[in-house]
């Protein structure tokens, strides 16, 4: 007996011709975005990253040529999957709160860049006791930066995030101090990233980094007298810590332009440049056509006072 052939509804036929070209347009529209790139930066940074808190910080470790220079293979691929673990929820809460920095390359690239470079600048600290406190400042470096690039919800979140990955640096040294530093990194973004909303005039961020040196500080001095520490140690590492705080201000201070040039960025310092009648553009509307140019201050003025009300 012959097999009868199976009916197919002319609908199922419409779905089978048309999957295989949907399938293809999905994974080409995958191709052509940024997430190639994103996933690439993430692998990236976690082999960097894996590679930095890899080394060996103990002196006779690292200078003398029987001893490896790198920890042993179990405790890489350790370290390797804390930084991994942390990557997921570094993407996920970019994914989740500022999902524009995922449309553009550079951004990608500066955020995954700024973290190394403050993760290398802590590892060089760790070498030293006496530049341990680097951490505190790289801690706050990232707040500032990240508020002002973005905002200030995001900043304590990622500062959170790279907080957690610097302390890895410290946390096969000594687990106490580990906890400590988190403490003070933590006490100093936090003061920042609440603080600093907006730059308005040249002193802010000093203004904001001296509030968090006084909170560094005092978080510093409480730690110090709960470990049943000297009063010379207490305010030795209080004051470097503070001071480093400080330092951090003026640092980023003079790199503001460099900072809204690679993240894309306009701070108020920047838009009060552009408003200055001096500005050539300004002068030559001025001149030009005078109406315009008073009826886009009067405008000006208006949207400001609605933008503060809102």
């Amino acid at each position: 007996m012959a097999l009868k052939k199976k009916k197919v509804s002319a609908r199922r036929q419409h779905v089978r011709k048309t999957m295989s070209p949907e399938r293809f347009a999905r994974l080409a529209a995958f191709a052509n975005s940024t997430m190639p790139i994103a996933f690439g930066v993430l692998m990236l940074f976690i082999v960097a990253a894996t590679a930095l808190l890899s080394i060996e910080t103990a002196e006779k470790k690292l200078f003398d040529p029987e001893d490896s220079v790198f920890k042993p293979w179990p405790q890489i691929a350790a370290v390797a999957t804390l930084v991994a673990l942390v990557c997921v929820g570094i993407s996920l809460y970019v994914r989740h709160y500022e999902p524009r920095i995922l449309r553009r390359p550079t951004r990608i690239i500066a955020l995954g860049g700024l973290f190394l470079i403050l993760l290398f600048i802590t590892k060089v600290g760790s070498f030293d006791e006496s530049w341990t406190y680097l951490a505190t400042g790289s801690a706050v470096t990232c707040g500032i930066i990240l508020t002002i690039a973005y905002n200030q919800r995001f900043a304590i979140g990622m500062t959170l995030f790279y907080s957690i990955i610097a302390c890895f640096v410290f946390f096969t040294i000594d687990k106490i101090a580990t906890i400590e530093l988190f403490l003070m990194m933590t006490a100093g973004f936090m003061t920042c990233c609440f603080f600093l909303k907006e730059i308005r005039t040249r002193m802010k961020l000093i203004e904001v980094t001296a509030l968090a040196a006084t909170v560094v500080f005092v978080t510093a001095a409480a730690l110090g007298v709960i470990g049943k520490r000297g009063s010379e140690i207490i305010f030795f590492t209080s004051g470097t810590a503070a001071a480093i705080t400080i330092a951090v201000g003026v640092v980023i201070q003079g790199f503001l332009p460099m900072i809204e040039k690679v993240f894309g960025i306009a701070t108020s310092m920047t838009l009060l440049d552009y408003s200055d009648a001096n500005q050539p553009l300004l002068k030559k509307l001025a001149m030009d056509a005078p109406g315009t140019f008073s009826h886009s201050l009067l405008i000006g003025s208006i949207a400001e006072a609605a933008a503060e009300a809102i």
